[in-house]
């Protein structure tokens, strides 16, 4: 008897989120059968298309790219309806592509205000999008929490994606993980983490896929950790200034990230190796893709596409990157727009 076997690939973080996930889903969606989104609307995806600028939070970046992928919001994922219906108008042929699990929750607004009135950015820099406030209610088995499959606007999308996905033979698999490593419930600095556990074996537990069906993780990093602004938590390594970044790297322009989805500075901090052993070695990545190389030395790696245009620092940090952890580093981020990408896949 033939067992239907798909082949995943898991897209999962490796520091404090906003590594730049959404810009390597984006790179890689051709390349997939299926996208899955995993997570809230807490976290945001950015992507660079042509002279668009696109920050995805609930449906998968892959769909602003491949035409012909599925697109999957998974049984742990939250739902918040005016995102989710301003997202569908960006995507073509949505309603052929776009399948929502029947036991995804959905986000109300009386979730925002319960995470606004406990003041939980104050505490510890969440973003009060209501999402730890929903998770709470649907553990509690609250009876007036809803799912997907009680509101009959989403009805022509609702499925069973678990089912979906693994009986989607032979087709490639991308779900594309939220946040990072060091924002897990279980393995984050708590309380300073968000509201569910993030590593690479919980994004197949929300999806409803077996490890033995996984191929590849890819774990996504950059050079220059960041956090969230206000009272967010320690950092890995020295906190410095946004300024200090830009003299370093010699960027042309003013440099002051800002959260996909509260618009709040971030802040930044040294790279620190210490940090990618430790997520490596809970997360065990089969490749590491490296963002923001044009952070460092931006004259010469900014927009780089081949591997032996990149700085002398640059290459030193990607050598002691896999000296200390085994495991190739083989996409390099050098710029914000989409074809921004050293591919080391590739041989060059």
């Amino acid at each position: 008897m033939h067992t239907p076997k798909p082949r995943v690939t898991l897209i999962v973080g490796g520091m404090y989120g906003s590594e730049g996930k959404g810009k390597v889903a984006g790179y890689l969606a051709s390349e997939f059968d299926i996208a899955v989104r995993i997570g809230a609307p807490n976290a945001g995806h950015s992507l660079k298309v042509g002279d668009n600028i696109w920050k995805m939070q609930q449906i998968p970046v892959a769909g602003l790219v491949n035409p012909d992928i599925d697109l999957c919001i998974g049984p742990a994922g939250l739902i918040n309806l005016d995102i989710l219906a301003k997202e569908m108008a960006y995507i073509q042929n949505i309603g052929d592509r776009l399948f929502i699990d029947r036991n995804a929750g959905i986000l109300e607004h009386a979730h925002q205000l319960e995470e606004e009135q406990e003041k939980m950015f104050e505490g510890i820099g969440s973003t009060c999008e209501g999402c730890g406030a929903a998770l709470k209610h649907k553990i509690s088995r609250k009876l007036d929490f809803r799912l997907a499959i009680d509101i009959p606007e989403l009805g022509p999308f609702i499925t069973n994606v678990a089912h979906m996905l693994n009986n989607a033979d032979k087709k490639k698999i991308m779900i594309e993980g939220t946040q990072g490593f060091m924002l897990s419930l279980n393995h984050g600095n708590y309380p300073f983490v968000t509201s569910r556990d993030i590593i690479a074996s919980s994004l197949l537990s929300d999806t409803g896929l077996a490890p033995s069906l996984v191929e590849d993780i890819i774990m996504v990093i950059r050079t220059y950790p960041i956090r969230v602004a206000g009272n967010s938590g320690p950092m890995c390594g020295k906190e410095i200034s946004w300024d200090i970044v830009k003299e370093r790297g010699q960027i042309p322009y003013k440099l002051k990230e800002q959260t996909t989805v509260t618009k709040r500075t971030r802040r930044v901090c040294e790279f620190d190796i210490g940090l990618i052993k430790k997520a490596c070695l809970i997360n065990r990545p089969t490749q590491i893709a490296l963002m923001f190389a044009d952070y460092v030395d931006y004259p010469i790696n900014y927009g780089k596409q081949k591997y032996e245009e990149l700085s002398i620092e640059m290459k030193s940090m990607i050598d002691k990157i896999e000296e200390n952890t085994g495991v190739p580093v083989t996409l390099i981020g050098t710029g914000f727009d989409f074809e921004h990408m050293v591919d080391r896949r590739k041989g060059v």
